[in-house]
């Protein structure tokens, strides 16, 4: 599915960054699904910043 999105926009994505890629999307879907609860106290609420795994490759 990266793939197809890449490629509609004409985006270059190099292979070894699909992982990363898919894998902030399932950690944004787990930040949206725990945000939708309704029985959430000011404890559970999640910090207004989020830390994402560099996508940047480090020699």
């Amino acid at each position: 599915m990266v793939d197809v999105i890449a490629a509609r926009n004409g985006l270059p994505l190099p292979e070894g960054r699909k992982a990363a890629i898919v894998d902030g999307f399932i950690e944004l879907e787990a930040m949206c699904a725990r945000l939708r609860t309704t029985n959430l106290t000011a404890v559970d609420e999640p910090a207004n910043v989020y830390g994402f795994a560099p996508i940047t490759r480090i020699a």
